[in-house]
C-alpha cells in the first residue's frame, strides 16, 4: 500500500527521538511493508503545488490531519484526488487554531464529514462524529514499548503528585497551580520540558523534574500517589502512561467521562483543587481507584497502528463508503 501522510509534524524527528503519534504511524506503517512518504505544514502554504505532488505520487490512499485532513477533504469532494482520504483526527482543532474559533470550526467539522473515513484518538470526539452524522473509528493512543529503571527518585513528605507532559498554559497549568495552594501538604512533580515562565510562578510545593526518557516513564510514574491531568481533554498521550502506572487518576469532568468512570477508575471534578484534597488525604479511595485502573489495558504503538492498518487497507479497498 502507498500511504500519502499529511501532517504537521515535525519532519526532523523520528521514531526513535519521539516513539509516539505521527512518528509511530511513520514507523509501524513502513515496518509493516507499506510505502509511506510525508507531507509537512509547509506544504499546505502552497496548496496548489501540494496537490499537483500528491496526484503525481498517486497513493493508494491518504492519512491526513489537521489542516491536511481539510484540504485532503475539499479536494476528494470536488473529485480533484481518486485516492480515499482517512482522516486521523488527534486534537480539538478549533481550540488550537490560530483563526477564530467560529471560523475554525465549522471547517473542522468539515474535514470530518467529508473525509471517506475517520479514526481519533479522543473518545469525545468519536462522540462528536457520531453527532455530525459520522461512524468514526476510536484508536487510543499507544505506550511506547520498552521500559528500564529510572535514576530519578520522587522524594518528598507527603503525597506525592505526578504530571507528565506539555506545560503550556492550554495544558491547565493555571488550575494545577491553584489546587496545589489549597492542598499545601501534596507535593507536585511536573515530568517534561520545563515552562520557565511557569517555575516563576509556581508554589513552593511544586518542582520540575525537567525530560524523561520515554522508555523510564513507567518506572517514574509508579512512584506517585497521584496522577493528575488538569486540561478537559481525554486524548492526552499521558492518560495512556497513567493507566499503564496503575495509580490513582486524577481529572475533570467533561471529556474524560467519554473514557473513565467516576470512582471506579478515576476521579473526575468540576474543582482540581477540591479533588485534589479529597484524594490526598484518602488512601483507601486512592487505592480503590488504582486497582481499577488495572483493571483496564493499553495498546502498544504497534497495536495501537495496526488498527489503523486495517482502517487504511479498508478504505483502499472499499474506496467511499
Amino acid at each position: 500500500m502507498r500511504c500519502a501522510l499529511l501532517t504537521f509534524a515535525d519532519p526532523s524527528y523520528t521514531y526513535e527521538r519521539m516513539p509516539r503519534g505521527t512518528f509511530a504511524y511513520l514507523h509501524f506503517l513502513e515496518q509493516f511493508g507499506h510505502v509511506v512518504r510525508f507531507w509537512t505544514r509547509s506544504d499546505c502554504r502552497h496548496p496548489g503545488r501540494f496537490l499537483a505532488d500528491v496526484r503525481m505520487w498517486n497513493p493508494d490512499v491518504i492519512l491526513a490531519q489537521h489542516a491536511g485532513a481539510l484540504l485532503a477533504a475539499v479536494w476528494r469532494r470536488r473529485r480533484w484526488l481518486k485516492s480515499p482520504v482517512v482522516h486521523a483526527w488527534d486534537d480539538y482543532y478549533a481550540e488550537q487554531s490560530r483563526i477564530p474559533f467560529l471560523l475554525a470550526w465549522p471547517l473542522e467539522r468539515l474535514s470530518v464529514q467529508w473525509a471517506d473515513r475517520v479514526t481519533s484518538v479522543s473518545a469525545y470526539n468519536v462522540y462528536r462524529a457520531r453527532r455530525w452524522g459520522v461512524s468514526a473509528h476510536y484508536i487510543p493512543h499507544g505506550v511506547h514499548g520498552e521500559e528500564r529503571e529510572t535514576s530519578l527518585c520522587l522524594d518528598a513528605p507527603g503525597v506525592k503528585v505526578v504530571y507528565l507532559g506539555d506545560q503550556s498554559w492550554y495544558k491547565g497549568m493555571g488550575r494545577l497551580m491553584r489546587a496545589m495552594r489549597q492542598c499545601p501538604d501534596a507535593t507536585l512533580f511536573l515530568i517534561g520540558d520545563v515552562n520557565r515562565e511557569l517555575k516563576k510562578r509556581a508554589p513552593g510545593n511544586v518542582r520540575f523534574t525537567g525530560r524523561v526518557p520515554p522508555e523510564e516513564v513507567p518506572a517514574v510514574l509508579r512512584q506517585a500517589d497521584i496522577l493528575v491531568n488538569p486540561s478537559d481533554q481525554d486524548s492526552n498521550f499521558k492518560l495512556q502512561e497513567y493507566v499503564r502506572a496503575g495509580r490513582s487518576i486524577l481529572g475533570l469532568r467533561g471529556r474524560m467521562e467519554h473514557v473513565f468512570t467516576h470512582g471506579m477508575d478515576a476521579w473526575l471534578v468540576r474543582d482540581l483543587g477540591q479533588g485534589l484534597c479529597e484524594l490526598a488525604r484518602n488512601p483507601t479511595l486512592r487505592a480503590r481507584l488504582a486497582e481499577g485502573v488495572r483493571r483496564r489495558s493499553v495498546l502498544s504503538w504497534e497495536e495501537s497502528v495496526r488498527r489503523l492498518e486495517q482502517v487504511l487497507m479498508e478504505a483502499v479497498s472499499r474506496g467511499t463508503p
